[in-house]
């Protein structure tokens, strides 16, 4: 009976001693919590700094690494201390006819497996050498942020009339959001430094020419879609000494959305190189005849051959490929190489002048 008692207390003790340490060890997973609470916030903060995808960035090193597997090489030029990369495809033949440079639409990339590729790649079978430009994605216009109108009551004094107006001006959350997203435009600010769109696609497309030049100073310049635009702006800054040798080619030619795109009507009023012009009637009869503009602007402008050619809408589809192939390929042969071949042809048969020696004063030249 002793040992049961004495067991008995000995258990009680023991129970007792485990609750008082579990009790007193009881403020430690609150501490704990807390602190591992503050390391989630740290976590949230730090995660909730917002990195700004570059989609279109990511799908030309996509398609980069996609050519390299092709005859495309892949050339990496600098313009404006930027690199950027140049799809080259070489002529068949040793000496090209002419050099091509594409400028993509704007809402496509590099490589479009309509229109652009089969142009790109096909041409260089009747010895052109091609290459197309890549560039950063358009910047579009701003959506005006939206605000939040209170109508104050009638009885309220002017005083609150006052407040209420300054209330109801105010941008809401999601207006302030859009307007902190949005880049500072601020004399100030690093982003106002930074090139343009016009800015950097002239720049890239003046080096991809001093690339071409090299094996042939005959170039044409051909502009797909919005990338008309740019094709156009590039045309209209080419000097006078380079004139005889471009031609531009404008295929479904459309004003580029970016914001700091030139207006294309008035860059064929300041054009002064031969220029065609693959269009399509629009299907919708109401729609601006950007066509009958463009010409106009062209009669207006200093371009010895301004030449549209109506192309049916299925052009702009995968099975208008080799319709707009046929048509491309006939322009450059009949209106590009066969005229440069005459004026070669003539300017090599032009007398050379004699060249005159220097002679000493009584002589005879007779001898």
């Amino acid at each position: 009976m002793k040992k049961i008692i004495l067991l008995s207390l000995l258990t009680s003790l023991y129970a007792n001693f485990s609750y008082a340490s579990n009790h007193a060890s009881g403020s430690q997973p609150e501490q704990s919590q807390s602190t591992k609470t503050e390391g989630d916030d740290k976590q949230t903060e730090s995660a909730a700094t917002r990195v700004v995808p570059k989609p279109r960035a990511e799908l030309q090193r996509d398609l980069a690494l996609l050519l390299q597997s092709s005859l495309t090489q892949v050339v990496q030029l600098s313009a404006l201390d930027q690199q950027f990369d140049l799809y080259y495809l070489e002529a068949e033949a040793k000496k090209p006819v002419g050099s091509i440079l594409f400028f993509p639409d704007d809402r496509s990339h590099s490589n479009w497996p309509v229109t652009l590729a089969p142009l790109r790649e096909g041409l260089t079978r009747y010895n052109w050498q091609t290459a197309v430009i890549t560039q950063p994605e358009a910047i579009l216009a701003a959506t005006p942020a939206r605000t939040n109108y209170t109508e104050s009551a009638a009885s309220e004094g002017d005083t609150d009339n006052n407040s209420a107006t300054e209330h109801s001006t105010e941008p809401t959350a999601e207006s302030k959001s859009a307007s902190e997203l949005a880049p500072d435009t601020r004399s100030g600010s690093d982003t106002a430094t930074e090139p343009t769109l016009a800015e950097i696609t002239l720049a890239r497309a003046t080096a991809a020419r001093e690339m071409l030049k090299e094996k042939s100073p005959v170039l044409i310049l051909i502009g797909i879609g919005q990338g008309a635009t740019w094709a156009t702006a590039f045309a209209a800054g080419i000097d006078k000494s380079a004139k005889a040798n471009s031609r531009l080619l404008l295929i479904n030619a459309q004003q580029s959305a970016d914001i700091s795109a030139p207006n294309l009507i008035e860059l064929i009023g300041d054009l002064n190189i031969d220029t065609f012009d693959i269009y399509s009637q629009p299907q919708n009869s109401s729609s601006f005849p950007w066509q009958e503009a463009r010409r106009r602007a062209a009669n207006r402008s200093e371009i010895e051959q301004y030449m549209q050619i109506a192309a049916p809408n299925s052009a702009w589809s995968q099975s208008g490929n080799n319709w707009l192939f046929r048509k491309v390929y006939g322009l450059l042969k009949n209106q590009v190489l066969k005229p440069l071949q005459q004026q070669a042809a003539e300017a090599a048969a032009q007398p050379q002048p004699t060249k005159k020696r220097n002679m000493r004063p009584g002589s005879n030249t007779n001898n």
